[in-house]
């Protein structure tokens, strides 16, 4: 399939999840309405509270202790955090989780502890001591901060390093700093992506779009810094360690899961915010981010299917679990996208509350990613 024609598909299928979500139908069966640990469930108000917390929902590790009383809990912060997912470890970090030694996981651990794809991950400054050593309480548990205000609809690059948000005076502050920094980060996963699809002899079609995707995301970035400028925020450069090309399946793994699935949800989250946003800056930049983003989607897309006819049956599947696993934390709300009904992200930055979050996710796994069950015909 030619890229133009990913193109339509994918612009088809974001009307139609534009007009489910705006009519309020049922998206889809799989969709489950609002599964993600909500802010209400198990409230608790400080440190000496926390024993009664309720299930967070992260991911728990393999080895996770079978006790009950050891289960990660969702953390409610004293005021609460609109950009944060907090969890509480009530017998410590499981084993095998550490810290780089600030305080600060790599992105790795923190899609593992975190209930879904974060920014990044960190102890809570109580938990933190000097040196960068994380302290249980007195009571043996450990609160991580999972930030989830990504705002970025780009791809996150291999060898991202995980960093500190700065201080911002608001919610759209936060919100815009962080997009500004992931919007950049894209820069590096495309340049990095071109490399890879020029090294394995993709074709040219590819390996152009890629390269003009790099140029858009440096666009992108200096978009949205104007804007992080604009609501009192502050673009902080990312830093990302140099990778060499990877195994062809690695290669491959990453632009499944990354592109045909976070990215093209992001793209059509961009989408919708472009048409809603109240703001005519914002709208504005969102509508140019948009279009480009869903050619990025798109050129993932035909990525995928060039791959998948290079690899066997096995590696295919072992991709299509991967991306299902995705799917399913975007499916239940652990995806960093959406605006958890924040007043200002909804009204003036555009994000869809979690009753319109869900419901377009439910559409794009009965659109596009029900594909994924079918590797064969993916691949063809």
């Amino acid at each position: 399939m030619a890229l133009e024609d990913e193109v339509r598909r994918l612009k088809c299928a974001f009307r139609r999840a534009l007009l489910v979500a705006v009519s309020g139908a049922s998206a889809c069966a799989t969709a489950s309405p609002d599964t993600a640990a909500s802010s209400d469930a198990g409230a608790v108000e400080d440190r000496d509270a926390r024993a009664g917390g309720a299930d967070a929902g992260a991911a728990v590790p393999d080895d996770a202790s079978g006790d009950a009383a050891c289960l990660p809990r969702t953390f409610i912060p004293d005021p609460p955090d609109t950009c944060g997912d907090y969890v509480m470890f009530p017998c410590g970090l499981p084993e095998g989780v550490a810290p780089r030694g600030d305080c600060f996981f790599p992105l790795g651990a923190c899609n593992a502890i975190c209930p879904g794809i974060q920014f990044n991950c960190h102890a809570v400054e109580a938990y933190c001591r000097d040196g960068g050593i994380i302290v249980p309480d007195d009571a043996g548990a450990v609160v991580v901060d999972c930030s989830r205000c990504a705002g970025s609809v780009g791809r996150v690059p291999e060898g991202l390093e995980p960093c500190a948000p700065p201080t911002a005076p608001s919610s759209l502050a936060a919100y815009f700093s962080a997009a500004a920094h992931l919007e950049a980060a894209s820069v590096y996963a495309f340049r990095a992506f071109a490399r890879e699809l020029s090294a394995y002899d993709a074709p040219l079609e590819l390996v152009s779009a890629a390269t003009r995707a790099e140029r858009d995301e440096v666009r992108h970035a200096r978009a949205v810094a104007r804007l992080a400028r604009r609501f009192g925020g502050r673009y902080v450069k990312p830093r990302v360690r140099a990778a060499a090309v990877r195994p062809f399946e690695a290669f491959a793994h990453d632009n499944a899961v990354e592109g045909c699935v976070r990215e093209t949800f992001g793209a059509l989250i961009a989408t919708w915010q472009a048409a809603h946003a109240r703001d005519p800056e914002v709208a504005r930049a969102l509508d140019v981010i948009a279009n480009d983003e869903t050619e990025h989607a798109a050129l993932s897309w035909a990525a995928l299917r060039w791959s998948f006819a290079r690899l066997g049956a096995e590696a295919r599947e072992r991709i299509a679990d991967a991306c299902a696993r995705a799917i399913d934390r975007v499916l239940d709300g652990g995806d960093g996208q959406g605006g958890r009904d924040d007043p200002a992200l909804v009204d003036i930055a555009g994000l869809p509350p979690r009753r319109v979050r869900n419901a377009l996710a439910g559409t794009l796994a009965e659109e596009l990613w029900s594909a994924f069950a079918h590797v064969e015909d993916t691949a063809a």
